[in-house]
Parts: C-alpha cells; structure tokens; sequence
C-alpha cells in the first residue's frame, strides 16, 4: 500500500511539472486553453505598437513633404524621423504641423489620442528637399554683364538657403551683377539686376499700342529703367511727358 501511495504521489508531481513547464510556453505565444480547445489572441507589444504610430507619422509627413516638393518641381527629397516611444492609442492618431512654414529642415509633428485616454506629444523630424540651383561656375566680378558660361547646376538641399535662388540660366539673362561673387557660390536675387536698358538722356523709340495697331516715334528718356519698369519719357513730336514701359534697349511702351 505504502509503494502504491508513492506511486501516486509520483505520477501527480510528474503531471504537475509539466503542466507548469508548458504554462509559460503557452503565455509566450500567446496561447489560452479553455475546455480543451486552443484559441490565439493577438497582442502588440510597445514595440509594435511604436512600429504602427511611426509608420502613420512617417506617411503623413511623406504626404506633406512631397506635396511642397512637387510644388518647386522637384521629386528628390529625405525624411529622417526620431524614434520616440509613445503611449497606446485605441484610434488612429491626430496629427498636425504648422502650415506657416514649408516642411523642411527641422519639422516639428504633433501628435494627439483621444482613446482610451487624451495624451498629446511632440515628434520632430529633419527634412531634406533638393532641387538643381544655379551657382557661380567661376568667380564673377562686380557689374559684370552674366551669361550662361558663368554658371552651373548644383544639386543642393534648399531647407536652409534664405535668400533665394535660381533654377535656371535664362533667369539670368539681361542681368548684371552688383558685387563680387565666388566660385561656387549660389546666385541670389540680392547679387544680380537687370542691365540698364534705357538711361537718362538717351533718345529712344516709343512704340505706342492701340488696340491691335502699333505706332513708332521717337522720344528721349528722361530716367533710367531697366526691364519691365515704367519710366518717364517725353514725347519728341508732341513734347508731352508719358509713362512708358522699358521692352528692349532703348526702346518703351505704352498704351493709348
């Protein structure tokens, strides 16, 4: 009777080691038995869950940033995003930035979950757009008269370039510079002009438009100007003082 007990006692202890053997493989996988059928339920760890919020992150700012960079014409950009932990959210999150400033160079997300319960934060980003901006090829001179030969494209991440800048050549043409520029530099507005076209004193011809005619004299600047401005040009035949547009050198416009 004494060996048969232990033979019990025996048998139960193996049952219950493995029983407590297999409970943690079974909590591992995430497997629960209930009434001798086995069910899986499906659990995101944090890492997961930081995964999934990152990727909706990720393809709202993709959105927003190629949406600007199609608007300069260029389809060459990259997003480096911060890896930071966040809290569960039950529903896809709220995510906003400031429309004040173009996405790029450092961007700032927020991020807002109002399930199960409200938490907001704070996402920052570092964007990079590149586009193919003109620079000076070699160095150029003060009051220089600029042509194609002195520029290059270079392709350059325009998140940080505050004074603006050229996409092409023909930009340039009629222009001079206004100081000296070096090799290499990128060419902004503030360095060029347009060439003088008509000085004062100089005799020029007026084109006058009515309607579908066009009419030709000759008249004397009494300003300089440049392409596009309006100047003050008297009349030689009728002596009369008009406003005129500057179209070509030595030549205006006008309208009757």
């Amino acid at each position: 009777m004494p060996y048969a007990n232990n033979s019990y006692v025996e048998t139960n202890k193996r049952k219950y080691d493995f029983r407590a053997e297999i409970r943690p493989v079974f909590l591992i996988l995430g497997v629960l038995v209930s009434g001798g059928i086995f069910s899986t339920e499906v659990i995101a760890s944090k890492a997961d869950i930081s995964t999934q919020a990152h990727q909706q992150i990720r393809s709202y700012l993709y959105r927003d940033v190629a949406r600007f960079a199609g608007s300069i014409g260029s389809n060459d950009f990259r997003i480096d995003l911060d890896k930071s932990t966040l809290s569960d959210c039950d529903t896809p999150f709220e995510i906003s930035r400031n429309k004040a400033r173009p996405p790029t160079g450092k961007v700032t997300l927020t991020v807002e979950c109002h399930h199960p319960k409200y938490w907001k934060s704070r996402i920052k980003a570092e964007v990079r757009v590149y586009q193919k901006i003109v620079v000076a090829k070699h160095t150029i001179e003060r009051d220089q008269v600029l042509t194609a030969n002195d520029f290059k494209r270079r392709r350059t991440d325009i998140s940080y370039v505050r004074q603006g800048y050229f996409t092409t050549f023909n930009e340039l043409d009629n222009q001079v510079s206004k100081r000296r520029i070096t090799v290499g530099k990128i060419i902004s507005p503030r360095m060029v002009e347009f060439a003088k076209w008509v000085e004062r004193h100089q005799e020029v011809v007026i084109e006058a438009r009515i309607g579908g005619m066009a009419a030709r004299m000759k008249g004397v600047a009494l300003e300089s100007g440049s392409k596009g401005e309006q100047i003050k040009v008297k009349n030689s035949t009728s002596d009369k003082t008009i406003l005129a547009t500057v179209v070509g050198p030595k030549k205006v416009q006008t309208l009757f």
